[in-house]
């Protein structure tokens, strides 16, 4: 990002026309632009979203935000696994109820021989 300052602050002190911001992997342009500014070039970045404002002054397409709608289908995902998740620990904690309530601590017994059994398999090897 200092690179993209550094230009837009050489352009405005040479009270320049043209300003060159390609290929520095930008993904939205600064708000910063000289007002003297009137050719903006701005190619090989990564995908670059052009805000209404931008695009009236030079009279080009605006684009959609398509960084921010990954955003949200990103945040959606994060929500959906930390609901699986929830899901599976709610699950977890019905069955452990299931054998822990079981007549005659029979369940903790059970899970005590799981346990051990487990233990002894693994310290064998």
């Amino acid at each position: 990002m200092e690179e993209v300052q550094k230009r837009i602050y050489d352009c405005i002190i040479n009270n320049s026309i043209v300003l060159d911001l390609s290929g520095l992997g930008l993904e939205e342009l600064p708000n910063n632009l000289p007002d003297s500014l009137q050719e903006l070039y701005c190619s090989n970045n990564k995908y670059l979203h052009l805000p209404k404002e931008i695009a009236t002054r030079f009279n080009i397409k605006e684009t959609v935000n398509y960084n921010k709608m990954a955003s949200v289908i990103q945040n959606r995902w994060k929500l959906y696994r930390r609901i699986k998740r929830l899901k599976f620990c709610k699950q977890l904690h019905e069955h452990f109820n299931e054998i822990r309530y079981r007549p005659n601590f029979g369940g903790y017994l059970e899970l005590l021989n799981d346990n051990n059994q487990y233990y002894n398999s693994t310290t064998k090897n």
